[in-house]
């Protein structure tokens, strides 16, 4: 369970989100979300990834509440996700995917490290040996994904929900 309010560690200015047992075989993570909304923009964060079977840190664009007062799923964009399940998920996988009402995924630019039938990127070592900045640019049309400074991927994309609708603003 993602927590909002608890299980953060600020120090020496690195914010440490921290997942501890909770009730029964749950576990609760820590989570921030901004409180400002966006459409569009260039978001990015530097991460040091755990290591460990069952993490799964994430750096998401989520739909907030639309004009109509709703939430809704989709749309929603991975900027990544790293799962670490120990079975097909190892600890040099990256998932980038963006949910909408899309037809198709039209890829513009495809990096070498990228499979785009699974929506991953596989790199030459393991990601959780020191840190990295992930970058993600999100235009009305199209989104593109960095990883250290280079480009993974660009590939059209409209933020919709499942009506066809324009998605409500997303927060970070």
């Amino acid at each position: 369970r993602y927590r909002d309010h608890s299980n953060h560690l600020l120090n020496n200015g690195i914010l440490s989100l921290l997942a501890r047992k909770g009730e029964g075989d749950l576990f609760d993570s820590g989570m921030i979300r901004s409180h400002q909304t966006f459409y569009y923009g260039y978001f990015e964060a530097r991460v040091f990834l755990p290591a460990g079977k069952g993490i799964w840190p994430a750096f998401w664009l989520e739909a907030d509440y639309d004009l109509d007062g709703r939430t809704w799923h989709p749309p929603e964009i991975d900027i990544f996700e790293y799962v670490i399940n120990g079975d097909e998920d190892k600890a040099n996988m990256l998932h980038s995917k963006g949910f909408g009402k899309q037809s198709r995924d039209l890829y513009q630019f495809i990096d070498e490290s990228y499979a785009t039938k699974t929506q991953t990127m596989f790199a030459h070592e393991d990601l959780n040996k020191g840190w990295h900045v992930a970058g993600f640019v999100w235009a009305p049309d199209r989104i593109s994904f960095f990883w250290d400074g280079r480009r993974i991927y660009t590939r059209s994309y409209e933020w919709l929900r499942k009506d066809g609708r324009l998605g409500p603003p997303a927060h970070v």
